[in-house]
């Protein structure tokens, strides 16, 4: 290029000319003019601040897929994909966990619902107190208003009478105005112990009720003992230490 030039200025007279960087004016031959300005342009290319502005076109941006990734054809995985696909695996993982342990759960509920169901029935506690009160072994009493204050009165139901002769001790079972069941025991016309549960506590523990009482010709107390057990069934005993005991089923 600086030969072509140079044969062709050899035959150029000089003219003046405004230099574009300074503003100075110069004088030189047209083609050693052009030269020149084609200097600078190449020596501007080849700049270094241009070099680093292409060297940053040419980095790809963060959300950029290469070609060869778009089109399937890479053979090494990015930090990126690595990043994705590891993240992605963890999530699989997670997922599984959680489904593992929702199966085991399920798993231990319905063995649980298996044994219930293997389990004889527990009885209903509506079920032992039909024995007593809807039974026809224990008829229905009214021992008096003074007795019956605070009970349902069509509730009363005689389960034993002069269980000890000398006191007149008559047995009742019985339900509160609350809805507790209960054991009464009534001495000459006048309600003198009584004991309560609720369907559920008799079901579970039974109910005892216990009263002091004297026999015919014999000033020592007794202990007169009722137990309304679990599985609906009554019975009473006496103690004393001079006596031997007098032990009765009041359930059929």
């Amino acid at each position: 290029m600086q030969r072509v030039y140079a044969r062709a200025s050899a035959d150029e007279a000089e003219q003046s000319f405004v230099d574009p960087d300074t503003g100075e004016r110069v004088s030189m031959r047209p083609s050693v003019w052009e030269l020149m300005l084609h200097d600078r342009r190449v020596a501007a290319a080849a700049s270094p601040g241009d070099t680093s502005s292409q060297r940053e076109s040419e980095i790809p941006a963060p959300d950029a897929v290469p070609e060869e990734a778009a089109s399937g054809t890479a053979g090494v995985t990015g930090p990126r994909e690595r990043a994705g696909a590891g993240r992605r695996t963890l999530w699989i993982g997670l997922t599984a966990g959680v489904l593992i342990g929702a199966l085991a759960v399920t798993a231990v509920e319905a063995v649980d619902r298996a044994i219930i169901d293997a389990q004889p029935p527990t009885p209903a506690p509506t079920a032992m107190l039909e024995t007593v009160f809807n039974s026809l072994a224990y008829p229905t009493a009214n021992p008096g208003d003074s007795v019956v204050l605070g009970y349902v009165r069509e509730s009363f139901r005689r389960l034993a009478s002069d269980i000890v002769s000398d006191d007149d001790v008559q047995i009742y079972a019985a339900i509160r105005n609350d809805g507790a069941y209960c054991l009464v025991s009534v001495v000459k016309d006048v309600r003198a112990v009584s004991e309560c549960a609720t369907a559920e506590e008799l079901a579970e523990r039974g109910l005892r009720m216990e009263k002091t009482a004297t026999r015919v010709g014999d000033a020592e107390l007794l202990t007169l003992t009722v137990d309304w057990e679990t599985n609906g069934m009554i019975t009473w005993h006496v103690d004393t230490a001079s006596f031997e005991g007098d032990v009765g089923p009041v359930t059929p």
